[in-house]
C-alpha cells in the first residue's frame, strides 16, 4: 500500500520510483498486482503522468 500512497500522492511514475527507490518496472508490477486483488484500475496512465480514478481515490 506504500507504493500506492506514494504513487497516488506524486503523481508521476518517475518521482515515485525516486521517492521509494525503486526502478519504474518494480513499481509498475506492484501496481499492477494490487489493481488485480481489487479487481478495478485505480490510475490513469497518460503521457503527463498518473492520475487517481474515482476507485483510486476512495481506496487512498
Amino acid at each position: 500500500m506504500r507504493v500506492f500512497i506514494i504513487l497516488a500522492i506524486s503523481d508521476s511514475f518517475l518521482d515515485a520510483t525516486e521517492k521509494l527507490n525503486i526502478t519504474q518496472p518494480t513499481l509498475s508490477k506492484q501496481i499492477q498486482l494490487l489493481e488485480e486483488k481489487f479487481g478495478f484500475k485505480l490510475f490513469l496512465r497518460d503521457n503527463h503522468g498518473c492520475y487517481l480514478i474515482d476507485e483510486g481515490k476512495i481506496i487512498l
